[in-house]
C-alpha cells in the first residue's frame, strides 16, 4: 500500500484548517459519506506523530476485558505515548451512555466497537462519522460499509460443538440438519436468545427450511441457556453432548486447554460481525484513526487471534478458523441483525420459550 508522506499530511491538515476558518461554522458535524467511499491513504508514522500530541484515545467497546487488555497492551507496545482509555460495557449500556452524552452536547468517545445490531442503531443515531481507513482495502465488501461508517474488526462464527467424551465417532454430525435427528433428543443445548441466527438461516435457506430446522431442534428438547460462554463451559463439563449454534471462541479456547470438545465446521458457518467506527465528534481524531488502522492491520488482526478473538480480515480469518476445515460461510449483515428482533415471538413459540 502506498502511503502519503509527512509533508503531504501536514499540508492537507493546513488546507483543511484554512478552509474551516474561512467557512461559516456548521450547526453539527457532517457524518455522511458518498456510497462506495474509498479508503484514505494515510501514513501510520504521520498518524502516530499526530496521535502523540493528543496523547489518548477513548474506546467505547463491548469486547470483554479478558481479550481487550492484552490486545491494548500490544497496541501500547507498538505506539507508546498513546493511551487507550477503554470503556467496556454491554451494548445496551453503551447506547445509554452515548445517548446521555449526545443529549448533553458532548460526545467524548473516539472509537466505537461492538455488535452489528447495536452498530446499526448507533449509526442511525449519528454517533459515528464516515471514515474509510487505508487498512480496510484488504477487507471483503461484506465486511465493510460502502458508505464508510464501519469495518468489521472481529467476528463470531457460529456452528456446532460436541463433547467428544459423550459423542461416538459414528454420531459426529456433518450438517446443521443432522442435529434434528431424534438420536440427539435430550442431549443438546442452544442459546435461547439467539434470534439472530434463526433470522440468518431464514434469509439463507428460506422460511420453510429454517422453520423445519428449528422445529426439529425443539423436538429434541434442547437445554436452553442465555449465555454462549456458559454453554461452552457446560459442554466441556459434560452436561450435554452438543451445542447447536455456538460461537467458536470459548469452545476453542477450552479445547486448547484440554477440554473434550470438538468443533464441527457445519456448512455453512454463519458469521456474526463485530464492527469498529470513528466517533461523530472524536476529540482525539488522529489517535482514533491510528487505533482503528492498527486494529485492522495485519499486526492488529494477528494480535486479535493471539488473544483468542477471531479476526475479520479474510486471510487472518482463514488462519484462525483453519480447524473448521473450509465450509462455506454466510456473513450476517447489520441490516438483517437490526431486523432480527422482529422474529422473537416466532422463535420463542417454536422453542417453547415463555
Amino acid at each position: 500500500m502506498r502511503w502519503s508522506d509527512g509533508l503531504y499530511f501536514g499540508l492537507a491538515l493546513s488546507l483543511v484548517a484554512l478552509a474551516t476558518a474561512c467557512a461559516p461554522a456548521p450547526a453539527a458535524p457532517s457524518t455522511a459519506a458518498p456510497a462506495n467511499a474509498k479508503p484514505v491513504a494515510e501514513s501510520m508514522d504521520a498518524l502516530y506523530a499526530a496521535a502523540k500530541t493528543e496523547g489518548q484515545v477513548a474506546l467505547y467497546s463491548t469486547l470483554n476485558t479478558t481479550y481487550s487488555q492484552p490486545l491494548i497492551a500490544k497496541f501500547a507496545e507498538q505506539f507508546p505515548g498513546v493511551t487507550v482509555n477503554h470503556n467496556r460495557q454491554l451494548a445496551e449500556k453503551l447506547t445509554e451512555i452515548m445517548k446521555q452524552e449526545a443529549s448533553a452536547g458532548k460526545m467524548t468517545w473516539d472509537v466505537v466497537e461492538g455488535p452489528e445490531d447495536a452498530f446499526f442503531a448507533w449509526n442511525q443515531s449519528k454517533y459515528l462519522q464516515a471514515y474509510v481507513p487505508g487498512q480496510a482495502a484488504t477487507y471483503s465488501n461484506d465486511r465493510k460499509d460502502p458508505a464508510g461508517m464501519w469495518v468489521s474488526d472481529r467476528v463470531n462464527p457460529e456452528t456446532v460443538a460436541l463433547n467428544s467424551d459423550l459423542v461416538k465417532a459414528d454420531e459426529m454430525p456433518k450438517t446443521w440438519t443432522d442435529m434434528t435427528d431424534p438420536r440427539w433428543k435430550g442431549r443438546i443445548a442452544v442459546d435461547g436468545t439467539n434470534v439472530l441466527l434463526y433470522a440468518a438461516m431464514k434469509e439463507a435457506w428460506g422460511a420453510q427450511k429454517a422453520g423445519d430446522f428449528l422445529k426439529g431442534i425443539a423436538a429434541n428438547q434442547p437445554r436452553l441457556e442465555s449465555s454462549q460462554a456458559t454453554i461452552a463451559q457446560l459442554l466441556a463439563a459434560g452436561e450435554f453432548g452438543a451445542a447447536v449454534g455456538t460461537y467458536i471462541d470459548t469452545p476453542h479456547a477450552l479445547q486448547q486447554k484440554g477440554a473434550p470438545i470438538k468443533i464441527i465446521g457445519a456448512d455453512p458457518v454463519f458469521v456474526q460481525l463485530q464492527l469498529v467506527g470513528l466517533g461523530a465528534q472524536a476529540p482525539h481524531p488522529n489517535a482514533a484513526k491510528l487505533f482503528i488502522n492498527w486494529l485492522l492491520s495485519d499486526a492488529g488482526q494477528t494480535a486479535m487471534n493471539e488473544v483468542g478473538v477471531v479476526p475479520a480480515q479474510p486471510d487472518k480469518y482463514k488462519v484462525a478458523t483453519e480447524f473448521l476445515g473450509a465450509p462455506n460461510t454466510v456473513v450476517i449483515s447489520p441490516e438483517l441483525a437490526a431486523k432480527a428482533p422482529d422474529l422473537t415471538q416466532e422463535f420463542n413459540q417454536i422453542l417453547g420459550i415463555k
